[in-house]
């Protein structure tokens, strides 16, 4: 972007309504944009980050909005240091980050707009990142996070027309093997898709309470384990209900529910940002009848391309899904402590690569 940028800044308090919609809108006309690209979500964050300073940072060109980025600021110990760290929103509940607005810009030139308005704008601070970007190739390694390595998984549904096309063949045989398995002789299944802000209440609803009632519900890592992220979710999907962007599906076995998913749509992209099942039909794969049903269910969707499953998960590899390497950027302050920090972390990754060189040297002398 060739014209010059100004920036406004909210610190500890909601940006104005006026640039919150001018924040949806910009996220609203990139096709890439994903859940943490909308207001509806980074702004619920809040319920997650309480604790720390948050900060909103906006670029105008002229009076248009080009670019939101929500950012939140925590002190932690890194080895002898204690550093300020400030940090594109991340929490445990997002998976993959696209900047709203990064469609605007050469991503090389939106990494390096926004750590010279963070150096002006915002003082006391040591060190930058942001991670789980998606972010084309043109990324270049001097903003990057050396040995960063998180993965998002994808179906490509594009021009598909069965299931078996999508994901492995084997895998597709299995999963069918095993839901002819589960039912009996009178029973059925029924694939709920709800949309609507009141539809989409009850069943987020339904979904917390299905998983609180499995294994990570009895580990306290459940949705329903914490009041804050339960109104995390209730209130980013209320609000992604309101502008058509929110899909909650509940899979039944007759009149019991045994799966779900959590899901958002923009443009020709799906996201499922959580899966649960009924614990008590583990041995039939009720998670990967769902899965399969959805995507079936959205075959028939022509305007869907693709289905994303936020994060790589182990499940996954037998489905033969797409990979998108996930970004992270840094940036180190003209601070003391940050450019101390810089070079512990040059010595610390100079050692692990010499490391990683070494096992590669040993493993081929024994090849």
């Amino acid at each position: 972007m060739d014209n010059k940028l100004h920036w406004k800044f909210y610190i500890n308090e909601r940006p104005p309504q006026d640039i919150v919609a001018k924040w949806n809108d910009i996220s609203e006309h990139n096709a890439s944009s994903c859940a943490s690209s909308f207001p509806d979500f980074a702004l619920s964050s809040s319920l997650l980050l309480d604790k720390y300073k948050l900060v909103y940072a906006f670029a105008f060109v002229d009076q248009d909005l080009v670019l939101a980025v929500p950012l939140f600021i925590k002190v932690k110990r890194i080895c002898f240091l204690k550093v300020s760290v400030i940090q594109v929103s991340n929490h445990d509940h997002l998976d993959v980050f696209v900047f709203a607005g990064q469609n605007n810009f050469n991503i090389n030139d939106l990494v390096g707009e926004l750590k010279m308005s963070l150096s002006k704008n915002i003082s006391g601070w040591d060190y930058f990142q942001a991670r789980n970007i998606i972010a084309d190739s043109g990324l270049h390694k001097s903003h990057m996070v050396p040995f960063y390595h998180k993965e998002s998984a994808y179906f490509d549904i594009e021009s598909k027309a069965t299931v078996s096309d999508v994901i492995s063949k084997k895998m597709f045989k299995n999963i069918n093997r095993l839901e002819k398995k589960m039912l009996a002789k009178d029973d059925a299944l029924d694939l709920k898709c709800y949309t609507s802000e009141n539809e989409v209440a009850d069943a987020m609803s339904q979904f917390i309470e299905l998983e609180g009632s499995g294994w990570k519900g009895k580990l306290q890592t459940s949705i329903s384990s914490d009041l804050c992220t339960t109104n995390f979710y209730k209130k980013s999907w209320k609000g992604f209900s309101k502008h058509k962007k929110a899909l909650i599906y509940l899979l039944y076995l007759n009149d019991k529910l045994i799966a779900g998913a959590i899901s958002f749509r923009h443009c020709s992209n799906l996201y499922l940002h959580k899966i649960s099942y009924s614990e008590d039909l583990t041995q039939f794969g009720p998670g990967s009848i769902l899965v399969k049903k959805i995507i079936e269910c959205a075959l028939l969707d022509t305007s869907i391309t693709t289905i994303n499953l936020n994060t790589s998960p182990k499940w996954a590899e037998r489905w033969h899904p797409e990979i998108i390497n996930l970004r992270a950027i840094e940036h180190f302050n003209y601070s003391v402590r940050g450019l101390i920090l810089k070079l512990v972390f040059s010595v610390y990754r100079s050692m692990k690569f010499i490391k990683r060189k070494l096992f590669r040297g040993i493993s081929n002398d024994h090849a």
